[in-house]
């Protein structure tokens, strides 16, 4: 099993409560999702679900997983909660 964090979002760099923000990758946060997906391309073929739950920003990182990706579920119980390590 793989746990991954999703891109960067604006939200990341202003710093306020964005748990359940909604939000796109930012340039950065695209970057990062494809070349996440360039690193797992070899063990990648291994997996046979990818979950997330529904918000743009996880959509946006599970299609930068592979060329040819793997139907991906939602699932409501994926929820975070928190806040950049920045004061409010």
């Amino acid at each position: 099993m793989y746990l991954v964090r999703y891109g960067q979002i604006d939200a990341n760099v202003e710093g306020p409560w964005f748990g359940s923000t909604d939000q796109a990758l930012n340039p950065l946060g695209q970057r990062q999702a494809a070349k996440l997906g360039n690193g797992l391309d070899e063990s990648f073929r291994l997996f046979t679900k990818v979950y997330i739950k529904l918000l743009i920003r996880t959509v946006d990182t599970a299609e930068g997983l592979s060329d040819d990706p793997l139907p991906v579920t939602t699932h409501g119980g994926l929820r975070e909660y928190g806040r950049c390590g920045r004061s409010v």
